[in-house]
């Protein structure tokens, strides 16, 4: 082998041995740190995204369920108080401190197995609108029912009578208005959720197809059961 020869395997060699050397290396510690720093960054952004999209979410379920408590309502009120014959006068019970009040409706008909007027009573405390009925025959009142919910999650039943917030009003038509029949006012404000609560106030006024306006303030109406 020649002296030429032998420089340029021994130089080849030399070059191998190096590129070995670098491929087990490994990652230095500055490079290991940008990399973590890096990743550090990527999560925050992924974290809070996530977090955006589940208060997105709870938030919108909120405030489906809570205009949902309050149309429900409504929608069963204004079957019942189409046909009241007549409206009390509602007010804040003196015992519980909850919202009241009642309306009579007269019979659908003859053909039916009901003999007198029915009697329904709503009560709103503090989340829960409710109703329970009973029916008045010849002046005597039967036992009434047990209390069902209409809606859940009303928070305004601690307003305070007079306020934007209570719950019945009966409201008086104005001096130019057509109508003669009683109305009722009804005010729901819903609150749902946990972590993310949302709010839904509604007002609907519903008008008594049967009554005089004449009844306007009757505080006697359907009283035979008080208000507990």
């Amino acid at each position: 082998m020649t002296a030429l020869a032998l420089r340029v395997r021994l130089r080849l060699r030399a070059r191998l041995a190096r590129v070995a050397g670098s491929a087990d290396r490994g990652t230095t510690l500055v490079e290991l740190l940008v990399g973590m720093a890096i990743m550090t960054v990527f999560m925050a952004i992924f974290l809070t995204s996530i977090l955006l999209m589940s208060s997105t979410a709870n938030k919108v379920e909120a405030t489906t369920i809570s205009a949902t408590q309050t149309n429900q309502a409504f929608l069963k009120l204004d079957k019942m108080v189409r046909y009241a014959s007549a409206v009390s006068t509602p007010g804040v019970s003196t015992a519980s401190g909850d919202w009241y009040v009642e309306f009579d409706s007269p019979p659908t008909g003859v053909s039916t197995a009901q003999t007198g007027d029915t009697c329904t009573q709503l009560r709103l405390d503090s989340r829960q609108l409710q109703q329970r009925t009973w029916t008045v025959t010849n002046g005597v009142a039967a036992a009434a029912s047990a209390w069902t919910p209409m809606a859940s999650y009303v928070t305004n039943g601690s307003a305070a009578a007079g306020s934007a917030d209570a719950p019945f009003t009966t409201p008086v038509a104005g001096v130019s208005a057509s109508t003669s029949f009683q109305r009722l006012q009804l005010t729901l404000v819903a609150t749902a959720g946990n972590s993310v609560t949302a709010t839904n106030r509604s007002q609907m006024t519903f008008t008594a197809l049967n009554s005089d306006v004449s009844l306007a303030s009757n505080a006697t109406t359907c009283q035979q059961w008080g208000r507990p």
